[in-house]
């Protein structure tokens, strides 16, 4: 076996063990010892043990046009034009032997569960999407409200994509991510990690963080 086909194996494992160990914090384990836990994909439930070898960290679509830019004159986009370019390289996964896709892409930086669910629905893999919001590159995606709220109320948000779904399209997150700028923590990035241990508390959702050097990784661990 080769070196990466082995990493990529073992990142699936890895994967599948935290969404499992998630879901039984947030009270989803089965009745019996013998079913599994379950993953939320943007076609629903389906049991961990469906979600076989993982991409645990991909992106099909994202836009790094900067928040103040987006809300004078958003960038757009033609959703049959991503099926064209994307669908076929999602398929190749799947014809390779993967068979589950994890979309890190956050709110404000691309996130399209409309089209994540097309994409799955047509390629056949399970895909999952998240809540939360994306600090890295110095704030620049994040929407004013993040400073002002407070982190409950911002955890309430998030709470509210898991259960509603997100902007009315049904589909609900798998898990949280977020995104910091490898230094030490910011007021408001100490804030999205408060309001993630929180959605974590209220949900269950795993929480995946887009770190960097260590200093902030150890002062995110210290806040959870």
């Amino acid at each position: 076996m080769k070196r990466r086909h082995f990493i990529h194996g073992l990142f699936g494992v890895a994967t599948t063990t935290l969404l499992a160990e998630a879901c039984t914090r947030a009270g989803v384990r089965p009745a019996t010892k013998n079913a599994t836990s379950r993953a939320m994909t943007v076609r629903g439930w389906i049991d961990t043990s469906d979600m076989g070898l993982t991409l645990p960290h991909e992106h099909a679509l994202v836009s790094f046009q900067p928040y103040a830019e987006w809300a004078r004159q958003p960038l757009t986009y033609d959703r049959d034009e991503v099926m064209r370019v994307v669908l076929p390289r999602l398929r190749r996964l799947r014809d390779l032997g993967c068979r589950t896709f994890v979309d890190a892409t956050p709110m404000n930086v691309g996130r399209d569960p409309v089209l994540l669910r097309r994409l799955s629905e047509e390629s056949g893999l399970h895909v999952l999407t998240a809540t939360g919001n994306y600090a890295a590159r110095e704030n620049s995606f994040l929407p004013p409200h993040v400073y002002s709220l407070t982190a409950e109320s911002l955890a309430g948000r998030w709470i509210t994509e898991w259960t509603d779904g997100i902007d009315g399209t049904g589909v609900r997150p798998g898990f949280i991510k977020l995104g910091f700028n490898g230094k030490t923590l910011s007021d408001v990035e100490r804030k999205l990690i408060h309001a993630a241990a929180l959605t974590h508390r209220a949900t269950g959702l795993t929480i995946g963080a887009h770190t960097g050097p260590a200093v902030a990784a150890r002062e995110q661990l210290a806040v959870l």
